[in-house]
């Protein structure tokens, strides 16, 4: 084909570059800041992951620690009314000296809040608690566990019929020795071991107790769960995960809405669950507040960079090879006497 031939001009002309020289030095400078974001970016993160084991890790003992504070407790009741059933078994007592004999037994026991006799008929005989007195408990399920079992028992937690208050009921049955019932000796448990878990749990913020019975209603948990207790919650998240597992983690909205990193175990000889948690944003709050530090700081220097790419690279780079491309020009042209640090 001739040279003069306009189509081979212009198949022969270089094709323009997709991106100008100041579009490359912006790209440039992005790869060039990237890693750092990527890198500060996984270290927050890894931070921040670290802060959540670690709260999982507490509530999991405090937990932990909760339900093995009800284990001694119950083993413990359990050797006192195991004395208690086989005295009333050979000697039945008159009410009078029953009830002092019983008083006495319990005073230095903080975690018994009554301690009864029940005659077979389920009719309270003696009592710690003489407001008590000849109350009809056969009809409880607890009373019913020990008759059937003729063995040491222990009830779900229960809303006392006298005074409101949760509490667990345990059970051991007086046989004589002819192998007959003589009655039921039951012992009121008290909660005071959550009182003292959640003294515990409140030393780190927003932290919460939570006892839930088979039912999933809240018989008992720290102070800022006051207001729930003798509710159902049945249809929550968190007791929905509780009343399916014997024990797990979880990080989800309590009872009160709030968001909280729990842990969750079932408590011995029972169908109850143990929840501790702790305020999610209460674990993240130092992180949180560096990582939004952290992401700003990445913005600001980001855009300084671009700043510097953009009006750096005009004056730095851009203009000099714009000035030797005039030059080369001019040079092309015949002018010989240019020079590429003159201004057009």
């Amino acid at each position: 084909m001739p040279d003069g031939d306009p189509k081979s001009k212009t198949s022969a002309a270089p094709s323009k570059p997709m991106l100008s020289i100041r579009a490359r030095l912006i790209v440039l400078a992005l790869l060039a800041i990237t890693p750092l974001m990527v890198e500060r970016v996984h270290g927050l993160e890894q931070a921040r992951a670290a802060r959540t084991e670690r709260a999982n890790s507490d509530v999991s003992e405090l937990a932990r620690r909760g339900a093995e504070s009800q284990r001694e407790i119950i083993y413990s009741v359990r050797s006192l009314l195991q004395i208690v059933a086989r005295v009333y078994a050979r000697m039945p007592l008159e009410s009078s000296n029953c009830n002092q004999y019983l008083t006495d037994l319990t005073t230095n026991i903080p975690w018994i809040r009554d301690l009864s006799v029940a005659s077979s008929d389920g009719r309270i005989k003696c009592s710690t608690q003489p407001l008590t007195l000849g109350l009809n408990v056969s009809d409880r399920p607890h009373f019913q566990n020990a008759l059937n079992s003729r063995e040491f028992a222990l009830s779900d937690y229960i809303i006392s019929r006298s005074n409101d208050v949760p509490g667990m009921v345990a059970t051991f049955p007086a046989i004589k020795e002819d192998g007959t019932l003589n009655g039921v000796v039951m012992a009121v448990i008290n909660l005071q071991w959550i009182s003292d878990l959640a003294a515990t749990a409140a030393e780190h913020s927003g932290a919460a107790v939570l006892l839930l019975d088979s039912t999933g209603t809240l018989v008992a948990g720290s102070a800022d769960q006051q207001a729930y207790i003798g509710k159902r919650f049945a249809g929550s998240d968190l007791a929905r995960e509780m009343l399916a597992n014997d024990s797990g983690q979880i990080t989800v909205a309590g009872l009160d809405g709030v968001q909280r990193i729990f842990a969750y175990v079932r408590v011995p000889r029972t169908q109850a669950r143990l929840a501790v948690g702790l305020n999610e944003t209460a674990v993240h709050a130092g992180i949180d507040h560096q990582t939004n530090i952290a992401y700003l700081q990445l913005i600001a220097f980001s855009l300084f960079v671009l700043l510097v790419a953009w009006f750096g690279g005009e004056q730095l780079v851009v203009r000099p090879i714009r000035s030797l491309v005039r030059t080369a020009t001019r040079f092309g042209r015949g002018d010989l006497h240019v020079r590429a640090t003159q201004e057009p």
